[in-house]
């Protein structure tokens, strides 16, 4: 009798709770048509999946088809206030948005697309008091279904993080920090970056689960702990809409990497950013013991024309710290280098050195004109001169990356003893690995003439410690056994790598690839290197265009040559390429000179040969695009040769 009571009460209490407006309105709608109240629900459904596909004109129709149908369709409203935002119709948007709060005032994500809105159209203090106003209503109201309060939760916090409420932001991590996803996470991470608390945010970061969002945060914990340590790089905001700011972690991250490929994009972003923060990391940098010296010397080169309100730059090199003259005229210097590179690709040697020399007469002190100088002379020969201009810049800025050049011109006039000496000096962790596996093949050949296999061996255990296996180790390794296992004997083995002819080749003939037009030139471009093109035109509206569009746009738009002398290496060298309207050559009709010089390059750089002065043209084809070589079947080949 007592249960029966309670059961009674149960359904009394149920039957007597009152409903809202809105779902009475819903409920009688859907009694009286049913099969349009499913076919509402259908279109709102097709539609949510056309906004997720970006298709924002098929997914204005089709919502607009089931407001047609029933007007007071809440999730319908809904949706159209997303496509608002995304569309920038924020008129539409707010219309919508009073309309769903007077059928339900107290939709939790009504008020959270209503605060994004207003947002977008610059009513700080309103979307802020509307998005408290969805956090009150979300912590008063719970809704039944968990995966709803859930996703509630994680639209508030990037609500919030929008809206740069950075400590009410600590309030929800320290209230629901169970109920927070990692990306809820790291957006509470970076806004407590943006108050200040850099400690919180590395903390934060750090209690992310998701493995993707983990990796994403490890550069980000790297680098916001340099921020702590130097509060003068502090100075920055990590922005929803402009990641700007989180770039720079990102580039502070990369720089005291390992990883090569990080260090140069650190580098070229701190290059094209000209803030007072990237000058104050600049300087960081130069003084740092930790990092390598090509990477000084690639900052430095423009940190000496970009301050010109000191007169000297202050510069960790070599174990010691020196101080670099500053340079103006900063755009008259590169502009007249491009003249001078442009003359010596023409064969106007004497020309360019005599436009280097002028320069150097206009800034004695400017070490990076000499540089350019010494290469100038290094392309002809002139090993002199080279050595001239070589130990102009030593004297004063002392490194290993000068010590390097020094000793090759030593080994190439046959003085092994001096090229050791340099040799010596060099550390070949300031060097990138290009060129420092290079100059380890030849310290260990010079130390073996001078002081016999030992002294090269225990070279090579030395850098093997620091460089670990790389793949260009394989060939060298072999070499060295075959040294080791040839002195152990009285007979001394010989072996000389087979001569490559264009007729014992034929197995490993690459194939070409024919370049006959620009539009085939542009191909051969990355996405991003088409786009700086397309801005250097002042180009506009491509933003969404694929590759090809992309070629199209270019073509259409007349690509004028002139446009090069502001375009990136690797860019200008294809470009040129069709430029000079050179054709591929046929592999049946090299000449056997020629054979014989790939074959001297698959030697050096496979470590089983010398950087012979032979190579000097051959070298010049690789670095001008003239000649492309890869890897074919794991054996070098030739990808594409334009004569």
């Amino acid at each position: 009798m007592k249960q029966q009571s309670r059961a009674h009460q149960k359904r009394a209490t149920k039957r007597s709770t009152s409903i809202s407006p809105y779902q009475e309105k819903l409920k009688a709608f859907q009694k009286a048509h049913p099969k349009d109240a499913r076919q509402v629900f259908l279109l709102n459904k097709k539609a949510r999946t056309l906004l997720q596909n970006q298709k924002y004109k098929s997914a204005v129709a089709t919502i607009d088809q089931a407001l047609a149908l029933f007007p007071d369709y809440l999730p319908a409203i809904q949706t159209r206030m997303i496509i608002s935002e995304r569309t920038e119709n924020e008129k539409q948007g707010l219309q919508d948005a009073e309309k769903a709060l007077k059928l339900d005032s107290e939709n939790v994500f009504t008020y959270i697309q209503k605060a994004r809105i207003l947002h977008r159209c610059r009513y700080e203090q309103k979307a802020k008091k509307t998005a408290e106003k969805a956090y009150n209503l979300y912590t008063k109201k719970t809704n039944k279904n968990a995966f709803v309060n859930y996703d509630l939760l994680q639209r508030i916090v990037h609500l919030y993080f929008l809206l740069g409420l950075n400590d009410e932001l600590l309030s929800i991590y320290k209230t629901h920090f169970d109920y927070l996803s990692s990306k809820s996470l790291y957006r509470i991470s970076l806004s407590q970056f943006n108050g200040g608390e850099i400690t919180r945010a590395i903390e934060v970061l750090e209690t992310i689960q998701e493995e993707a969002v983990r990796q994403q945060a490890i550069p980000l914990i790297e680098g916001m702990e340099i921020v702590r340590n130097d509060p003068a790089l502090s100075s920055f905001s990590i922005s929803p809409a402009n990641k700007w700011g989180l770039n720079r972690l990102y580039a502070l991250h990369s720089l005291l990497s390992k990883n090569e490929r990080m260090q140069k994009q650190a580098v070229r972003f701190l290059l094209r950013d000209s803030s007072d923060w990237a000058n104050t990391a600049i300087e960081k940098f130069l003084l740092s013991a930790e990092l390598p010296e090509w990477i000084k010397w690639s900052l430095l080169e423009e940190y000496t024309t970009r301050n010109v309100h000191s007169e000297q730059v202050p510069i960790y090199m070599d174990g010691s710290k020196k101080f670099i003259p500053t340079f103006e005229h900063k755009k008259e210097f590169r502009k007249r280098h491009r003249v001078a590179k442009s003359k010596l690709k023409q064969g106007k040697f004497q020309e360019a050195v005599n436009e280097y020399q002028e320069m150097l007469h206009e800034t004695p002190n400017n070490i990076f004109i000499e540089w350019w100088l010494a290469g100038a002379y290094r392309s002809e020969g002139y090993a002199e001169e080279t050595e001239g201009s070589l130990l102009s810049v030593y004297e004063k800025m002392p490194s290993s990356l000068l010590r390097f050049p020094l000793g090759q011109l030593r080994v190439e006039s046959g003085d092994d003893e001096a090229a050791k000496a340099w040799f010596a000096g060099v550390d070949s962790t300031q060097l990138r690995k290009k060129e420092a596996l290079p100059f380890i093949h030849q310290y260990l050949r010079v130390l073996e003439k001078v002081d016999g296999p030992e002294a090269s061996n225990r070279l090579f255990a030395y850098e093997q410690q620091y460089w670990g296996d790389v793949p260009e180790w394989g060939s060298l390794l072999e070499v060295r056994s075959q040294q080791e296992s040839a002195a152990t004997t009285t007979t001394t083995v010989v072996t000389e790598e087979p001569f490559v002819s264009p007729q014992n080749w034929n197995e490993k003939r690459p194939n070409f690839i024919e370049i006959t037009s620009e539009n085939e030139v542009l191909n051969l471009w990355t996405k991003d290197q088409l786009i700086r093109a397309l801005k250097r035109l002042g180009v506009k509206g491509y933003s969404r265009l694929r590759k090809p569009e992309l070629i199209d746009l270019i073509l259409t738009e007349g690509f004028d040559a002139n446009v090069l002398s502001e375009m990136e290496s690797d860019e200008r060298e294809s470009f040129e390429c069709w430029l000079q309207q050179k054709t591929v050559s046929q592999w049946d009709e090299w000449s056997e000179s020629q054979c014989r010089l790939v074959n001297q390059y698959f030697r050096y750089k496979s470590g089983n040969g010398e950087w012979d002065a032979d190579l000097t043209n051959f070298v010049k084809w690789i670095e001008s695009g003239l000649l492309i070589l890869g890897e074919k079947d794991g054996q070098w080949a030739i990808i594409r040769m334009i004569d």
